[in-house]
């Protein structure tokens, strides 16, 4: 967003004083949000859970303040951390999956709006989910997301990820520059540790032999205790607000859910939260009253007598914080992933303490202080206060969404290519409006037994993988959705054949989706058939028209096919954006020397040698355009 709009924005809002903050004439307090991906808040000790040992969690607990019922927007890492950065609900900010969204550039982040105040903006993430290129690097000065994606073809998306102790290392080395340039900083800090799948460094397996989940979350702990003695060490202790949460909890069987963003049900939607100042103003507070994630952005903001822009959708917790706010404030959460994932309804929420209220095809309401496991269903005997809910929640979405909502198409196709080969394979399953949607909770077996298959291929078990998908399409035919992680299991196995007939399966149900449609022109590639690979990878850019791993393997193939302009074209116009795109340069250079354009082919072979030294292929054709050169000198 330009300075602009970001002043305007600013004059829209406003401020109320507050005596938590430092005072006017001193450097303003550094930030630091650390967001622990699937921390469930009831795992903690000083949540009240006594099966785990979290010490520098609690002596921060003791120092700052606790929110005993933080409320996730979502149970997806991506939609969460938008809502989180951009104090927004999904239904504003357009993010509703992990895969197939970006936040759009129109979006104003809160690293946006202390970057404009003078902050140095740093973020330090562990998961590929996360990659800039989804949009959340907005306003950050430096964005390290260092994912190595060669050789995981096999392996999971919760298995790219970066350490907790190597994201911490990144993290203090960038702030340890900002210091020696005297320069407040805001840095946020992912750690992707207590996501599935659960593996601990040894120390913590030994600890936690059968609760692996309990067992991460100890080993992030004692990557904070680093991270607290770098901030003593470092002597800016006392200069630097910490803000620790989560983007979602993780279900360990609860409602028979595995892991997170099938349901919003509590285990996955209430959140650590946990405030500290430098002051030491909030120590010892525990906040009773439902706060939400999105309440985080604007109350950096006010604790840093900076306004809070009229975008944000959450409010500064400040008053809750001095006592002066009375009754509860509504809480929502969503999930889209049985939609978009399954062609099953999605799931909204909205919570006013005691109740909650789940929008579904069969609605469900709770009394969470009575029972807060949400066993007992009062939609039918408390009706008034259910309608009642659902009238607000309605009202809620309607007033403040807005109506552009990012697609797959909007995705950069590596990072789509990435996610899909590796298991996140979304897309909007077309459904006719007038079809009624499934209830996720009639499908959460079917649900368990896919998630139980994704889990064989992480695992590298793809004939596990096969055996397993196809028992459940023999079961359940019209789960046409299943043919198309068939058929990615069926390609990285070698059969390439049956995979291109999963694929044109899964096209029933997926008939927009670009991803499947590459892979399909990417197994026609396999097989030599040229013209079915063309015809699959112009569906793609039917679809996409910035899909450039599509055109540039249609490039390939005009080249094979004798059409060198047309493939010259296809690939400079990728380079137009992705000027480094190493398929792109090889062939703008090989087509340019078969139309003989010596010179032109040397300077695109030129970089990709630069770029990937090894290609001996493109050392083959630099000596063969030099040789022409000479030839015509």
């Amino acid at each position: 967003m330009t300075l602009r709009n970001v002043i305007t924005t600013l004059l829209a809002s406003f401020w109320l004083y507050s005596p938590l903050l430092p005072a006017q004439d001193t450097k303003p307090w550094n930030v630091i949000l650390i967001t622990v991906d699937t921390l469930r808040a009831d795992h903690l000790e000083t949540y009240g859970y006594t099966k785990i040992r979290t010490p520098v969690i609690n002596q921060w607990a003791q120092k700052g303040a606790v929110f005993e019922h933080a409320v996730a927007s979502s149970p997806l890492t991506l939609p969460s951390h938008a809502s989180i950065l951009t104090g927004t609900f999904p239904f504003y900010h357009g993010v509703q999956d992990n895969a197939g969204f970006i936040l759009s550039e129109d979006q104003l982040t809160l690293a946006e709006i202390l970057s404009e105040s003078g902050f140095a903006t740093g973020a330090f993430v562990g998961s590929f989910v996360l990659d800039s290129r989804v949009g959340l690097d907005q306003g950050f000065d430096t964005y390290i997301a260092d994912f190595q994606l060669t050789g995981m073809e096999v392996i999971a998306p919760g298995y790219i990820q970066r350490k907790a102790d190597v994201v911490t290392q990144d993290a203090t080395r960038w702030m340890t520059e900002q210091i020696s340039r005297d320069r407040p900083f805001f840095g946020w800090i992912h750690f992707y540790d207590p996501h599935a799948p659960y593996a601990p460094p040894a120390e913590f397996s030994t600890l936690y032999p059968d609760r692996l989940y309990d067992g991460e979350i100890a080993y992030v702990d004692s990557v904070l205790e680093t991270l607290g003695d770098f901030l003593r060490q470092s002597g800016i202790e006392d200069e630097t607000m910490l803000i620790l949460t989560s983007d979602h909890g993780e279900s360990l069987g609860e409602h028979d859910e595995k892991t997170h963003g099938y349901f919003i049900y509590e285990a996955t939607q209430h959140i650590p939260l946990i405030w500290v100042t430098p002051n030491g103003s909030l120590a010892g507070q525990r906040v009773t009253e439902t706060v939400r994630s999105v309440d985080i952005a604007p109350t950096i903001l006010q604790l840093l007598d900076i306004q809070v822009p009229a975008t944000m959708q959450g409010s500064g917790l400040m008053p809750l914080l001095r006592g002066e706010e009375k009754g509860p404030r509504e809480a929502y959460a969503e999930t889209h992933y049985p939609r978009l994932r399954f062609g099953w309804s999605e799931l909204r929420g909205l919570y006013r303490f005691p109740y909650k209220y789940i929008e579904a095809p069969r609605p469900e309401l709770y009394d969470l202080a009575q029972d807060p496991g949400e066993t007992n269903n009062l939609y039918t005997t408390h009706s008034a206060v259910a309608r009642s809910l659902r009238d607000e929640l309605l009202r809620l979405v309607d007033q403040r969404s807005r109506p552009s909502v990012q697609s797959l198409a909007a995705v950069d196709p590596q990072v789509a290519q990435s996610l899909g080969s590796l298991g996140y394979v979304s897309s909007t399953i077309s459904t006719s409006s007038a079809d009624p949607l499934a209830d996720p909770k009639d499908n959460v077996s079917l649900y368990g037994r896919i998630t139980d298959a994704h889990a064989l291929i992480a695992s590298g078990n793809l004939p596990g993988a096969v055996q397993s998908l196809e028992a459940i399409l023999s079961e359940n035919p019209d789960a046409v959705f299943v043919h198309h992680s068939l058929g990615l299991v069926h390609s990285r196995m070698g059969r390439h054949r049956q995979a291109v007939t999963d694929y044109r399966k899964a096209g029933e149900a997926f008939s927009d989706d670009p991803l499947l449609f590459f892979n399909m022109g990417t197994s026609y590639l396999q097989l030599k058939q040229w013209k079915a690979a063309a015809e699959a990878f112009e569906r793609v850019l039917d679809i996409d028209p910035s899909h450039y791993r599509a055109r540039s393997n249609l490039a390939s193939l005009w080249l094979q096919a004798g059409r060198f302009r047309a493939a010259l074209r296809a690939s400079e116009s990728i380079l137009v954006k992705q000027p480094d795109y190493e398929p792109a340069l090889f062939n703008a250079g090989l087509a340019s020397l078969a139309l003989e354009k010596e010179d032109q082919a040397i300077l695109y072979l030129q970089k990709v040698l630069k770029i990937n030294p090894r290609n001996a292929n493109a050392h083959q054709y630099l000596g063969q355009a030099q040789e022409l050169k000479k030839t015509k000198e």
